[in-house]
């Protein structure tokens, strides 16, 4: 047996080249099953109807979007990329007309979020836990009465809500905790707008172009 081992050994040290040729022949094999498995996906596809196509689509511009807004905020350094992703995903519509109006709807919310949240916490600069809660009350009972009134700032509440809060948590103002969620929520509505409008896009409805 160690005879054998050692041979075995000692062939696979004289003949490296045995073992990158089966190394490399698992993943041919391997990438010819996946190669197969997408030809195969491809020519279903092929004969979906125009509203499986499209939805497919837009599934992999929501995907495309996710990633490029994690990867820009990453590269930015910016404190909370999840809120670019978020923004990206909110963003990325099926028609370039709705990804229009939920930038603007998001953008409206992000702003005024972030005002009126800098505006409570500086009434109070050094909150204690129940001085927080007031405050977190404070600043979301408007902003949730608003957006129930105006659709457009329905993202408002949230968008205080961390302004507010993450100061405590992270120790930075309230200023650049706003300026933080504006600056995320710009990058993430930049990619989602740019990837919404990237060719083939779906046109909008007659029902959304009349609006």
């Amino acid at each position: 047996m160690g005879l054998c081992a050692g041979g075995q050994g000692a062939a696979g040290g004289r003949f490296p080249g045995r073992t990158n040729a089966a190394t490399l022949g698992g993943k041919a094999r391997s990438g010819a099953v996946i190669g197969a498995f997408m030809a195969g996906f491809l020519r279903w596809l092929k004969t979906l109807n125009l509203p499986g196509r499209a939805a497919l689509r837009q599934a992999c511009r929501v995907v495309v979007a996710a990633a490029l807004a994690l990867s820009a905020a990453e590269v930015l350094g910016l404190r909370l990329p999840l809120w670019s992703v978020l923004t990206a995903l909110v963003v990325t519509q099926i028609s370039s007309g709705k990804s229009l109006r939920a930038t603007m709807d998001y953008l409206i919310g992000t702003l005024s979020g972030a005002a009126f949240g800098v505006v409570v916490a500086l009434l109070v600069p050094n909150p204690g836990p129940g001085a927080l809660v007031g405050m977190l009350v404070l600043a979301i009972a408007p902003l949730a009465i608003l957006a129930a009134w105006m659709p457009s700032f329905a993202i408002a509440p949230a968008t205080a809500a961390i302004v507010i809060l993450l100061p405590a948590m992270t120790h930075v103002t309230p200023t650049a905790s706003a300026l933080d969620r504006i600056l995320e929520v710009v990058v993430g509505a930049a990619i989602g707008l740019a990837v919404s409008f990237a060719p083939p896009r779906s046109k909008a409805a007659p029902r959304d172009q009349g609006e």
